[in-house]
């Protein structure tokens, strides 16, 4: 199982009114109902995932800034309630995150 840690600054794209709009991905969790209205954003998730038969396969996302539910999973993609929700975040995540960021690009 690999690991990627997203930012307040990392953004994906989803779609509003037919176009693809860019929102960042702690935004969305949020948006999306993965975190409460009334609660703080942390400023860094953990996505856990792996690649299965040449595909990418995300398992979970977690808090891990230093905020008072780091650790805490925010969203479970094995959850047996399912929803869409989860599928828009899925789609939007495999679409537009780099999962393997190439750290050193600037050499």
């Amino acid at each position: 199982m690999k690991e990627t840690f997203f930012g307040v600054l990392q953004e994906v794209n989803k779609v509003e009114d037919g176009k693809l709009v860019p929102i960042g991905i702690i935004d969305y969790i949020k948006e999306l109902g993965f975190i409460q209205p009334h609660e703080l954003k942390p400023l860094e998730v953990g996505i856990r995932w792996e690649i299965k038969d040449g595909d990418t396969h995300i398992h979970e996302i977690y808090v891990t800034s230093p905020h008072k539910n780091e650790g805490e999973v925010l969203v479970d993609f094995n959850d047996e309630n399912y929803t869409d929700a989860h599928e828009d975040l899925y789609e939007a995540l495999l679409m537009y995150a780099d999962f393997e960021p190439d750290n050193f690009g600037w050499l």
